[in-house]
């Protein structure tokens, strides 16, 4: 079964920030918040806010020894998935989700 919207937002450790963006591919929207402890931004397929809307990635952002570090993952999932290396562009990262 697939990941969605509404699933990020029972996961969540507090709110839930959607966006589109430059990086947004095309009918895609972000949403970002902490889950697990840690941040985490997730692109979905849908309309934005869409409860119904599904994950196709995330990145998850890390702060550690004063450094922070994004990690992208592709495959419709609340944390784990495709390991995408280190994020240096959004908009490439998100682009390998789709």
């Amino acid at each position: 079964m697939a990941t969605t919207f509404a699933d990020i937002q029972k996961a969540a450790e507090g709110a839930v920030s959607t966006f589109i963006d430059d990086a947004t591919p095309s009918g895609h929207f972000g949403a970002t918040t902490k889950v697990l402890g840690n941040t985490v931004s997730y692109l979905l397929e849908g309309e934005k806010d869409d409860p119904t809307a599904v994950v196709k990635g995330h990145v998850v952002i890390t702060h550690k020894n004063g450094k922070f570090t994004a990690i992208g993952y592709s495959k419709g999932s609340l944390v784990g998935g495709y390991y995408l290396g280190q994020v240096q562009s959004y908009a490439e990262t998100f682009a390998k989700m789709v």
